[in-house]
């Protein structure tokens, strides 16, 4: 019981510890010039990359991986920059409830809002179909910006202070979190679909619960199918939607025309997987590569 105990409290230590580090650094993110807070990401994340291997070498064979036919040349510089717009993303994060709405408006061009509209002046529940590329946090919040009511499926953060900070900066910019597990969970975000709101939902990470296993680059990766899922509520379409730093820095949104409905989930899941795919291809320096995506492997 003791050494459970202090097992807790270590790790409670430890995330409140992380908690301000966090604090620390958002804070001279916020107060900084816009640009020289990017600068200043940009270095963090390249200074992450060189300080922890572990991470760096992830991306590098998850890259090597996926692109087999890259020099390496060219893979070192999409990892390094991987690193790079992470540092980015954060700073942009604590910024998000600091800077007015017209200033990230002013930063951010949407295609494909149409189909949006489109969906939503007949009545439909729109899935919006994404994966974490680019500033995807971003992605809510600048929809929400533009006026459409938006909610997120998201998994609860394992740092209970981080986690509420998080989900507060959403809210603050009126995107509602609705968490992966619970049945109560589920069933708040088939009524958010019922009302004819968005609901983002991102698949391209092993959630551990309710999957198949997909293509993706080739090699089997357990996919969450929660997007094929709702797709069979009435009235619902899928609209693939992702953001992707440009060359000036300023950020590209894309929603895409609404995707075929497949009665199979694992046919559906394997399709959507291929658009995510298909999209990080144009743009590989902004995912996720350290993420361990292929860990979990078929029996």
């Amino acid at each position: 019981m003791t050494k459970v105990r202090k097992t807790k409290e270590f790790k409670l230590a430890r995330n409140l510890l992380l908690s301000c580090i966090v604090f620390f650094i958002s804070a001279f993110f916020i107060i900084l010039p816009y640009k020289i807070s990017l600068f200043a990401g940009r270095t963090l994340g390249f200074w992450f990359c060189f300080m922890f291997h572990r991470y760096r070498n992830i991306a590098g064979q998850n890259l090597k991986k996926a692109f087999p036919d890259k020099s390496p040349v060219e893979l070192k510089t999409i990892r390094d920059d991987v690193f790079r717009n992470m540092g980015m993303n954060l700073a942009e994060l604590c910024m998000l409830n600091f800077r007015s709405r017209s200033f990230w408006l002013g930063r951010i061009e949407i295609k494909g809002k149409k189909y949006i509209d489109r969906a939503l002046e007949e009545g439909k529940g729109i899935i919006l179909l994404s994966a974490h590329i680019g500033n995807w946090e971003l992605l809510g919040a600048s929809l929400s910006m533009k006026g459409y009511s938006v909610d997120v499926a998201a998994r609860v953060i394992k740092n209970v202070f981080l986690n509420g900070v998080l989900v507060f900066f959403r809210s603050r910019r009126g995107v509602n979190t609705l968490y992966r597990s619970g049945a109560g969970n589920l069933r708040r975000m088939a009524e958010s679909l019922k009302n004819g709101r968005i609901l983002g939902i991102l698949i391209d990470q092993d959630t551990r619960r309710g999957g198949v296993f997909v293509d993706f680059f080739g090699m089997p990766c357990y996919t969450p199918v929660s997007a094929a899922r709702f797709a069979g509520i009435k009235n619902t379409v899928i609209l693939p939607g992702f953001i992707y730093r440009k060359k000036d820095l300023r950020h590209g949104i894309r929603i895409m025309a609404e995707a075929d409905k497949v009665s199979d989930r694992a046919a559906a899941t394997a399709a959507h997987s291929r658009i995510i795919e298909d999209f990080l291809r144009k743009h590989p320096a902004q995912w996720i590569w350290f993420h361990r995506r292929w860990k979990r492997q078929p029996a």
